[in-house]
């Protein structure tokens, strides 16, 4: 994403056939770095991290050491936000 900022992010939540919401977010990627600059960007990053704990889990594999293990933390620049919902009433 360093090369190619254009990001896409998909988020779902099924209920069931009849309710259900997407929404698609379409921008750019943006590192927040450790600098003063930015640093009540990170304390809220860090804040909604301690929310919801499992954040990390699909990344808990162990690196090898030639990789930059530090988290890198980076928010998303909203160009276009769409989705579609629905909530049908069941017969």
């Amino acid at each position: 994403m360093r090369q190619n900022p254009k990001v896409c992010l998909e988020v779902e939540e099924i209920g069931d056939n009849n309710h259900w919401t997407t929404v698609l977010v379409i921008g750019r990627y943006e590192e927040v770095h450790q600098d003063p600059g930015e640093a009540e960007a990170r304390i809220r990053a860090e804040h909604l991290f301690q929310q919801r704990r499992e954040w990390w889990l699909p990344a808990a594999a162990k690196v090898p050491s030639a990789e930059h293990q530090d988290v890198v933390v980076y928010r998303i620049q909203i160009d276009r936000l769409t989705g579609r919902r629905t909530a049908r009433d069941r017969d």
